[in-house]
C-alpha cells in the first residue's frame, strides 16, 4: 500500500515535496532517451525509434513537477526534422518542444525563467543533438534577451566495467561511492547497494558533454544521487539510475509500443 498510493497520487499529477531540492545544482533537470523496437514492415525488418524525455521542474518551495514528451525519430538521433528549419521554429524537432516546454512551465509556476538547467542523455550525446540544444539557447537568448545556462550530461547505464575494493587480501563489492577523473569530467558512479553478499555493484558512467555554467563533475554526481531518491513513486525503494533517465526510459519504451500517444507533453509523470 506504501509503494500504491504514491505511485496513484503522481500518476493524477499531484506534486510531491522534496526535502533535498536546496542541494541540487538546478531547479530543471531533463532526461533524453530513445528507444528502439525491431518490427516487420512489409514482410521486411525494420526497427522503430521513439524518444522518451521526463523533465523534472522543483518550484522555490521544493515542490516537484513532471512533464512527459517523446516522438517517432529517425534513428537513434533525437532529431526529426532538418536543423536549419528548426533554428526557426521552435516546436520542429523533439529537443526544441521539451526545452520550449520546460521553460514555459517553470515561468508558470514561479513568475521567472530557470538560471540553468541540466539536462541528462541517456547514452551517447550526439554532435547533431547538441547543436540543437546550442541553437535553441542562442535563439532564445537572442529573442528574449535573457540568457540561461545549460549543462549536456551523457549517462551510459550499460559498461563492460565492475569496480571491487581490495582489503584484507580479498576483493570485494564497492560501497555506494563516486569514482571521479576531474581532468576528464567524468566519472563511475554506485548509487545501490547490490541484492545479495556475493552480487557485484554495478556502475554506470557519467561525462559531462558541455557546460556554459560553473558545473562540474562533482556536482554531476550529486545531482544524480540526490534524484535517484523518487520515494514518492516508489515507497522506499532507491533507483540505480536518477529518475530523469530511469522515467525517460520507460517512457521512450512505452511510446514505441504504443502505450502512450506521440507528440504530445503530458504534465505529470505516467510510468511511475
Amino acid at each position: 500500500m506504501n509503494n500504491i498510493i504514491p505511485q496513484i497520487a503522481v500518476k493524477s499529477g499531484l506534486s510531491p515535496k522534496f526535502n533535498f531540492h536546496k542541494n541540487l545544482s538546478s531547479k530543471c533537470f531533463v532526461g533524453i532517451d530513445v528507444s528502439h523496437i525491431p518490427y516487420m514492415n512489409n514482410n521486411e525488418y525494420s526497427i522503430k525509434h521513439t524518444s522518451g524525455s521526463v523533465s523534472c521542474i522543483f518550484d522555490d518551495y521544493g515542490f516537484l513537477y513532471f512533464q512527459d514528451y517523446g516522438n517517432t525519430e529517425n534513428g537513434e538521433k533525437i532529431i526529426n526534422k532538418d536543423i536549419k528549419k528548426s533554428i526557426m521554429y521552435k516546436d520542429e524537432n523533439t529537443i526544441n518542444m521539451v526545452l520550449n516546454s520546460i521553460i514555459t512551465t517553470y515561468l508558470n509556476k514561479t513568475n521567472n525563467i530557470p538560471i540553468n538547467m541540466v539536462i541528462h542523455r541517456d547514452g551517447f550525446m550526439r554532435d547533431t543533438e547538441l547543436e540543437l540544444i546550442h541553437n535553441y539557447f542562442n535563439n532564445y537568448s537572442k529573442i528574449n534577451k535573457k540568457e540561461i545556462k545549460y549543462t549536456v550530461v551523457s549517462i551510459f547505464k550499460h559498461i563492460d566495467k565492475k569496480i571491487y575494493l581490495w582489503s584484507n587480501g580479498q576483493a570485494k563489492t564497492s560501497p555506494i561511492k563516486a569514482y571521479i577523473n576531474s581532468d576528464k569530467n567524468e566519472a563511475y558512479m554506485i548509487t545501490s547497494k547490490p541484492f545479495g553478499q556475493d552480487k557485484v555493484s554495478n556502475p554506470f558512467k557519467v561525462k559531462i558533454m558541455y557546460t556554459n555554467d560553473q558545473y562540474n563533475i562533482v556536482n554531476a554526481c550529486k545531482d544524480i544521487y540526490y534524484l535517484s531518491f523518487p520515494v514518492h513513486m516508489k515507497g522506499m525503494v532507491k533507483l540505480r539510475l536518477p529518475m530523469t533517465i530511469h522515467y525517460s526510459d520507460e517512457s521512450s519504451t512505452n511510446r514505441n509500443r504504443d502505450y502512450m500517444e506521440n507528440n504530445v507533453v503530458y504534465n505529470k509523470l505516467l510510468c511511475p
